[in-house]
């Protein structure tokens, strides 16, 4: 488990507003379908974890980028988005622990996938409870270490190559799911 320490103890200088940290890609950078984490200094005591898809090098969505969690800790909201690139229990603040909250950790992995299947948030909304709940099914089992980003994202790369509507491509998605979960 990694400590994460603040910025100015590493390099003498606070950040100011506006500062941005790359916590990495889910999953890999070198896929083709990726979302990037980062971590963006809001004010003196807000630090907001976001999310931006990309295919390719074109953005996913029609939202810019979409935010996960706002933590009133640098080192929390590094160590945050650190456990949601590269799994549970892989960073830790220095000054708090790793006592991150499951639901944030669930919320998190939900949008992280959302916008790697390009979903805005006015799609989501009109998706359907159906469609939603295959969703966050996913989400919690990519969480629970049942399938992996890759699996997940390359499944949904897929589907939508051979299915017109997003219901539809949902639909078909879950299943391709339920036999990767089924395999291990």
């Amino acid at each position: 488990m990694k400590e994460i320490r603040p910025a100015k103890e590493i390099t003498g200088v606070e950040p100011s507003v506006g500062y941005e940290w790359d916590a990495g890609w889910v999953p890999e950078a070198s896929s083709f379908r990726r979302v990037r984490i980062a971590v963006r200094k809001l004010d003196k005591k807000e630090w907001q974890i976001h999310a931006t898809g990309y295919r390719g090098a074109v953005r996913l969505g029609t939202d810019r980028e979409t935010p996960i969690l706002i933590l009133p800790c640098e080192t929390c909201a590094k160590a945050f988005a650190l456990n949601l690139v590269h799994g549970r229990g892989n960073s830790y603040c220095a000054e708090h622990g790793a006592d991150f909250d499951e639901i944030d950790l669930f919320g998190g992995t939900l949008v992280i996938l959302i916008t790697a299947m390009g979903i805005s948030y006015r799609d989501w909304i009109y998706l359907g409870e159906d469609a939603r709940n295959k969703v966050c099914w996913t989400a919690r089992s990519i969480l629970d270490g049942k399938i992996t980003w890759h699996d997940a994202i390359d499944a949904w790369e897929r589907v939508t190559q051979s299915c017109d509507d997003f219901r539809t491509a949902v639909d078909a998605w879950d299943a391709e799911i339920a036999q990767l979960k089924n395999r291990r």
